[in-house]
């Protein structure tokens, strides 16, 4: 007596093995199992994402501004040429005109900015330097000292009028300089 299974197929004349058999993804029972369904979807989203991820970070990194791909500079190796003297007062002005054409003409560049100190404070042992504009009252030009130069952030008091040269980190609810010292 021979069996037909239900689709009217003949069934294999090999030996029915218990379980699943992956030559061939049929089950004990001679039906298809969703196997390879499983293994792509198990395999391929995960993939799939990562592929969308890192393929997402490489575009935004090429459509950022040319300005915020450049590597920022180290302050005290920047030659002369290169670093950008400007008033605090004028500093401010331009990123209060317009961020963006500010952003492109000093982020991440070596900038020499002059002015009166407004404030001069510490907060977890880092040392802050605020100076005076005719613009605004809340938001200025700050600059942050970096930690092997917190012996001249301590000499300063407001009302002094200083010289400080940093790396200008573009409008964080202020002009922000960091790695800043005072300059000769």
């Amino acid at each position: 007596m021979s069996y037909t299974r239900p689709d009217g197929q003949r069934p294999d004349p090999t030996p029915a093995t218990f379980g699943y058999d992956p030559a061939r993804a049929l089950n004990a029972s001679g039906t298809r199992t969703p196997w390879g369904l499983i293994m792509t979807i198990a395999l391929g989203v995960p993939s799939l994402l990562l592929f969308c991820v890192c393929a997402g970070f490489i575009g935004l990194y090429f459509a950022m501004p040319e300005a915020d791909r450049r590597l920022a500079p180290d302050v005290d190796s920047t030659p002369p040429s290169e670093i950008v003297v400007v008033s605090a007062d004028n500093l401010f002005r331009e990123f209060v005109a317009s961020e963006s054409e500010a952003r492109q003409a000093y982020f991440r560049r070596v900038v020499e900015v002059s002015g009166t100190v407004r404030e001069a404070d510490e907060f977890f042992g880092i040392y802050f330097v605020t100076f005076e504009n005719d613009l605004d009252r809340e938001t200025s030009v700050i600059c942050q000292f970096s930690p092997e130069y917190k012996h001249q952030a301590r000499a300063i008091r407001p009302g002094d009028s200083i010289t400080v040269r940093g790396r200008c980190a573009g409008w964080i609810s202020n002009v922000s300089l960091e790695d800043c010292r005072l300059s000769n």
